[in-house]
């Protein structure tokens, strides 16, 4: 274990704390909470909660030029060392929580929480807009919001199926969940329409103080020097849990 003064930022004393309550008598530790007794503001906090690690996933985004046709070339692909997939390169992975994280944690706030397509076509369908979108009206805790879901051209059942999940995740990060791991989606993006290579991320400096914020959940890291982050780093990476925020915490330069 590092030397006692070696100087390192603590986890947000709410979040360490909710880490060691037991579970309770009869409940499982799945990270579903009890909404019992939760006043409006604390389930409205629940949705905006960061998700557990294990519940985080990684999809790749192609951020360079396409060819003339408009197509990724073949040349670009290639397996990545990052998530195991085959895919083009340059390119940004993004953290997202998937639809069943994202039910499961309405599911949790609101029980009576429901989504419903914005328009209905002549066989009381869902109606879809000429993108192959779908627009729905999602009411969580009593507030209504809109949001848009599309399956990037694909057609079929599982396009549908695909449509009305990410409408979902869509309108459920109106209501701030998962809205932390948005960001770099949003980024990415731009990085995409603007045909700019991804960065690939800053280096620790050399010398001097520095932070660096966690991927997962947010949270920010303080450290002495890259001599103090490199030690800390082998004593997370050896199963070390002081001052640990995340199961599995990734770090990224500020």
């Amino acid at each position: 274990m590092p030397e006692e003064t070696i100087a390192f930022g603590a986890p947000d004393p709410d979040y360490q704390q909710a880490q060691e309550q037991p579970s309770p008598q009869g409940q499982p530790a799945t990270g579903h909470v009890s909404i019992e007794g939760k006043t409006l503001e604390e389930r409205r906090a629940m949705l905006r909660a960061p998700f557990p690690a294990e519940e985080i996933e990684l999809l790749p985004k192609y951020t360079g030029k396409k060819g003339p046709d408009g197509k990724i070339p073949k040349s670009a692909y290639r397996r990545c060392d990052v998530c195991g997939g085959w895919h083009p390169f340059p390119c940004v992975h993004l953290d997202y929580v998937g639809h069943a994280g994202i039910t499961d944690r309405l599911n949790d706030v609101d029980p009576e929480w429901n989504w419903e397509p914005l328009a209905l076509d002549q066989h009381g369908l869902p109606l879809y807009d000429s993108n192959g979108g779908l627009w729905i009206r999602m009411t969580v805790l009593g507030v209504t919001r809109y949001g848009y879901g599309d399956a990037q051209g694909k057609r079929g059942p599982n396009a549908v199926k695909e449509i009305i999940g990410d409408a979902i995740r869509n309108a459920a990060m109106r209501f701030g969940v998962a809205t932390y791991l948005w960001s770099k989606s949003e980024k990415a993006e731009r990085l995409r329409e603007s045909g700019e290579q991804q960065d690939e991320g800053k280096e620790p400096p050399a010398q001097g103080p520095f932070s660096m914020r966690c991927k997962v959940c947010g949270h920010v890291h303080q450290f002495l020097d890259l001599k103090n982050y490199e030690e800390w780093l082998a004593y997370w990476q050896g199963g070390g849990e002081q001052n640990r925020c995340c199961p599995n915490i990734t770090l990224e330069v500020m």
